[in-house]
């Protein structure tokens, strides 16, 4: 969840509050507590077990690597934030850690079987830049996964800042969907399968913004 910071182009609009979630892991890691209470990262065990090298975008401190690392035989964990990799190694939640720019991402061209963004989608400005670069490091057959929690109100996908994530993308399920079907098009992706469950969190249930989790299933095209 740290690439708000590069791809908002930095803190200038960001509350204080903001800046010391995305510096310090500690505090980061008890927004998310607070956040997903009581499930935690429980959530991430919606998602499908892969074969192969799975690429873990946006791990942050490591918060449900833990449970990734179950999902697939050889797993990286890549974030921006190199305090939070080295918070979550130190805690031993992920043995292979990179640190990289999602725009422009430190592997060969059909390196990676499976892609995995969790609760990350949101803070990524540039899904175009996103997508095109996924595509370039994925395997022929390869997939992405977004779980990605999403408005139970509607909501027009637009960019906001909030006071706890800074600037970030709002939508709801319809939204996101009509925006990234022409960016896969675009990058020869396409959606397999839509999926979405609203386990009882804070995050889910509160009365200001009721959220559900999302599941998006990408593959890339038959040539």
């Amino acid at each position: 969840m740290t690439f708000i910071h590069y791809a908002a182009g930095g803190f200038k609009k960001e509350s204080v509050y903001s800046k010391m979630v995305y510096k310090y892991a500690l505090l980061y890691e008890l927004h998310n507590k607070i956040f997903t209470f009581p499930i935690w990262e429980d959530n991430f065990k919606n998602i499908p077990s892969f074969s192969g090298k799975i690429l873990h975008l946006a791990c942050g401190t490591g918060f449900g690597a833990r449970i990734i690392e179950t999902k697939g035989t050889h797993v990286i964990h890549m974030d921006m934030n190199l305090r939070f990799l080295l918070f979550g190694k130190a805690k031993k939640r992920m043995k292979n850690v990179v640190a990289g720019d999602v725009y422009h991402l430190p592997f060969k061209g059909e390196y990676i079987d499976r892609v995995i963004l969790p609760v990350a989608f949101h803070h990524i400005l540039n899904h175009e830049l996103l997508f095109s670069e996924i595509k370039r490091v994925l395997k022929k057959d390869g997939k992405i996964i977004i779980l990605e929690p999403v408005s139970v109100k509607k909501k027009r996908m637009s960019v906001m800042n909030s006071f706890h994530d800074g600037r970030i993308w709002i939508l709801d399920q319809n939204s996101i969907l009509k925006k990234i079907k022409p960016l896969l098009e675009k990058n020869k992706l396409q959606i397999e399968s839509v999926r979405t469950f609203r386990p009882y969190s804070l995050q889910n249930y509160n009365i200001v913004y009721p959220m559900k989790d999302m599941i998006l299933e990408i593959s890339r095209k038959c040539a």
